[in-house]
């Protein structure tokens, strides 16, 4: 290489090692009780990072819930209980979580038990949580006359948010519609129809070459609910309506004409955001109560103590890592405890900048693989 391209690579690297370390530079807060800035990681810093920490350092709550197969087999006689079921209920339950504001939940299923595990990180109500938790999913269908009709759009309007979510949005100040508006303008209507209306096992993604990806679905002639739809899409041709799954809005396509009985939903997503969606209104539309078979509150004193003590020892051993490739290899032993911290600081920068969430286990591993770096130095020098 030449000495511009050495100049220009010392540069980047500089650079990149500045960012890494405002990345990696902990966040602060106020105490309500010194009145000081408090140094965290887990609190936002200039970059707006954060560390986020797992169930064992953060604390929280570990609840063990099973969907009651029993009920549901009585009240849907001719479908049977699978393990796919199982997992849309999961999906369900991390839309609700999510919903909440649970940074980091961790849910998965043990389909040898029909057990459900949710690990609520930091979570301090968990009474309320348990509550929404159990409840069985609401589906709703509204009329949405704020969004005025297909080429004269009204005061509300369709936006999307970060990760692509269709979110409701004042048309003239562009903020979105808060849930207290939702509740007196919306909420607080009946719907014209509900997931209990719906044949559940009707709902299926496809995809057609003119539309795109589509959702078919198929309402129970028997249930109320359908003949309301049918009256409300044959009255009000061109409005949008509005699909709900826990008062979260869904999508909100066009009323393209009357649907009795069958119908399908047309947007703008691919065809596995229509698999989602349409898992989604399968859940809805299953009446699957959920008993909790086990409650655990875990602390996070321990936690918190051991990975100051991981962090201790990581540290130390860093330090004496260098000063040893120092005294024994000069100058190349310089070059490579430098390149050891930027490999920690560009690790930790990452970790912080995906995010990952850092447990115990994680933390080790991570000292574990700043020793492996070190290993690979060491053997470059001997042979040299």
């Amino acid at each position: 290489m030449t000495v511009q391209q050495n100049r220009t690579l010392l540069i980047v690297i500089l650079l990149l090692a500045v960012l890494a370390g405002l990345a990696s530079w902990p966040g602060s807060h106020r105490s309500p009780v010194t009145h000081r800035r408090v140094q965290s990681q887990e609190d936002p810093n200039l970059l707006r990072l954060r560390t986020y920490f797992g169930l064992d350092i953060r604390g929280g709550v570990r609840v063990t819930l099973r969907p009651k197969i029993e009920e549901y087999q009585k009240s849907h006689p001719k479908d049977t209980w699978s393990l796919e079921k199982l997992d849309t209920v999961k999906q369900v339950l991390e839309k609700r979580v999510n919903f909440q504001g649970v940074s980091e939940p961790l849910i998965y299923t043990k389909p040898e038990n029909n057990q459900i595990i949710v690990e609520l990180p930091g979570l301090k109500d968990d009474t309320e949580a348990l509550n929404r938790l159990q409840s069985t999913a609401s589906l709703q269908f509204y009329l949405l006359r704020q969004l005025g009709k297909k080429e004269n759009p009204g005061i509300w309007s369709l936006s999307r948010d970060k990760d692509n979510n269709e979110v409701l949005i004042n048309t003239s100040t562009r903020q979105p519609i808060t849930p207290e508006q939702l509740q007196l303008q919306v909420f607080d209507q009946p719907p014209i129809a509900s997931g209990e209306d719906m044949v559940g096992e009707s709902c299926k993604a496809d995809l057609s070459p003119q539309s795109g990806a589509y959702i078919d679905f198929e309402f129970d002639a028997t249930k109320p609910g359908a003949a309301k739809f049918e009256e409300t899409t044959r009255a009000f041709p061109d409005y949008f309506l509005a699909i709900f799954l826990d008062r979260k809005l869904l999508t909100a396509p066009t009323i393209n004409g009357p649907i009795s009985g069958k119908g399908i939903i047309e947007g703008n997503f691919t065809l596995e955001q229509a698999r989602d969606l349409a898992n989604q209104l399968k859940a809805g539309a299953l009446p699957v109560p959920l008993e909790v078979q086990e409650t655990r509150k875990l602390e996070a004193t321990l936690g918190r103590e051991a990975v100051a003590a991981t962090t201790l020892a990581g540290g130390i051993g860093l330090i004496l890592v260098l000063i040893f490739m120092i005294a024994y290899y000069r100058l190349p032993g310089i070059l490579a405890s430098v390149a050891l911290v930027l490999y920690a600081l560009f690790s930790f920068a990452l970790f912080k900048s995906v995010p990952v969430t850092l447990t115990l286990p994680g933390i080790a591993g991570f000292i574990l693989s700043i020793g492996m770096a070190v290993d690979a130095n060491i053997l470059i020098f001997e042979r040299l």
